[in-house]
């Protein structure tokens, strides 16, 4: 059956994601201990990491993105058909984050999280995914000042000394900066867009059906192993 790569995710779909990556943190730290990276952590940061995949200065192929979602250690898949399955609902939300911050960018929207009985902002998962999808593109590195305003308020929630700020910060000037993050990533995905090559535009790369995947064949983790030897078992 093919897949439309272009209709968003269900609420129950964004649900099992949401499952697949609390299991794969909570196996990661089982496996590896606190101090490993566990990888993507929610929904909200994935959301964050797949726009600043979008809208990166230049465009990263699979092969690359996904092993960084999974942290330092690899996803592991109960079978060939759960990959394909989790792969496409990701590819498929990466696709809906793009069409709509080139067609209709007003009417995107981050998907925060508001945590209950929390005292974390409600953008620092999402902000901490945008900034680890950064850290696998050198283009980000400009002295562009309006580019670094647009930036700021990201980087302020999403970074280690961000977090220090943040508490040095009143509660008035927090929100009014995490409220500001919608307009600063629209900004940043039409900078870098505007100046991107016609031919390396990553749309044209994404929006494809997810392909079958032979036991010979790279698995499609980006592990660069052949597909028995990874994660079909």
């Amino acid at each position: 059956m093919n897949i439309d790569l272009r209709e968003p995710l269900t609420e129950d779909e964004l649900d099992e994601l949401e499952s697949l990556f609390k299991q794969h943190v909570e196996s990661s730290l089982a496996e590896h201990g606190e101090d490993t990276d566990p990888g993507v952590c929610c929904v909200s940061e994935m959301d964050g990491f797949l726009t600043a995949i979008v809208s990166a200065p230049n465009s990263i192929l699979p092969s690359r993105w996904l092993p960084a979602m999974w942290g330092e250690r690899e996803m592991v898949w109960r079978d060939q058909d759960e990959a394909r399955y989790a792969l496409g609902l990701i590819m498929r939300h990466m696709n809906g984050i793009a069409g709509l911050l080139i067609h209709d960018p007003d009417i995107f929207d981050p998907l925060f999280i508001d945590f209950e009985d929390s005292d974390e902002p409600f953008v620092m998962a999402w902000c901490a995914g945008y900034v680890r999808a950064m850290e696998l593109d050198d283009g980000w590195e400009t002295e562009d000042d309006e580019l670094g305003e647009a930036l700021a308020p990201i980087l302020l929630f999403g970074t280690e000394f961000g977090e220090r700020l943040i508490d040095e910060a009143d509660d008035e000037s927090l929100r009014n900066m995490a409220m500001s993050v919608p307009e600063s990533v629209r900004f940043i995905h039409a900078y870098w867009f505007s100046r991107r090559d016609a031919s390396d535009d990553l749309i044209k790369t994404a929006v494809r059906d997810t392909p079958k995947v032979g036991r010979n064949q790279p698995c499609p983790c980006g592990s660069g192993r052949k597909y028995k030897h990874c994660c079909l078992h």
